[in-house]
């Protein structure tokens, strides 16, 4: 089960933290987490992080992406005294969790968003945010409640299929401000009624390309979003989706900044 495994990953990752810190200035092994762009296959992977960086791991075998992952978020150990932080070096990965890769839907506003199923949220407040790898990469984590099985692998990943989340944009949103574009994000499940058995927290990061959205807006607006705003509904108390439980909120991104800073 992946939160399971994602869990001891980082378990383990925050124990090692503990460890290189009670052990001072005399050890070299320094731990951190990236978020790193995806090269090589089995057996011979590759990162590279987000101010060029090649990490390089040596223990390749506890490694095992999906083939059509491009994005992760790493945990790793490197040796300091042989390495310098922002250079190419050799690690130790520690865990490792890939990005689903998906793409935005288009949509008008007579058309209704398919959704039965609230979000808790769109960050945990510590290793997860909608990032930006570039101008037109987004990452947005997702955490929302799921069934637990905790005695049964194929009916919790069962579970876990039943899910999906979708992601909506219109260029002609009417409720967006000028110069904002709108991403509406959207949960829904194949079994509606058991969500109030939903109560496990559960996340994906997924990696959307949002060159079309943007091309799109800029055909029609005649400029790139200044703002983009991502909505969702949440319920973080509970599974359960109905008008008394479920509240719009909103993340704005300054992506004037993005674009700018990607240029």
């Amino acid at each position: 089960m992946k939160k399971t495994k994602f869990a001891v990953l980082l378990t383990a990752f925050m124990a090692v933290l503990g460890l290189s810190s009670c052990l001072g200035e005399s050890d070299p092994n320094v731990t951190g987490f990236d978020y790193v762009k995806v090269t090589g296959g089995l057996g011979y992977y590759k990162f590279e992080t987000a101010y060029g960086a090649k990490l390089t791991p040596n223990n390749q075998s506890v490694i095992n992406l999906d083939f059509d992952t491009n994005y992760a978020l790493i945990y790793y150990k490197y040796d300091s005294s042989v390495f310098a932080v922002n250079a190419d070096k050799d690690i130790e990965c520690l865990g490792i969790e890939g990005f689903k890769n998906k793409y935005l839907s288009p949509y008008t506003d007579e058309e209704e968003l398919m959704a039965n199923a609230p979000v808790i949220g769109l960050t945990d407040g510590y290793y997860y945010s909608t990032l930006f790898w570039d101008k037109t990469t987004m990452f947005i984590p997702v955490f929302y409640y799921v069934k637990a099985y905790n005695d049964d692998e194929t009916k919790q990943q069962e579970e876990l299929n039943s899910h999906n989340i979708e992601v909506y944009y219109s260029v002609n949103d009417t409720e967006a401000n000028e110069g904002e574009l709108i991403l509406r994000l959207r949960h829904s499940v194949g079994d509606e009624e058991l969500n109030s058995e939903r109560k496990a927290i559960y996340h994906q990061v997924f990696t959307y390309n949002i060159f079309y959205a943007l091309s799109e807006y800029k055909s029609v607006k005649g400029s790139s979003p200044k703002k983009i705003c991502i909505e969702y509904e949440q319920n973080s108390n509970s599974g359960l989706y109905d008008e008394n439980s479920v509240t719009s909120q909103k993340i704005e991104i300054d992506y004037s900044q993005i674009e700018g800073t990607n240029n």
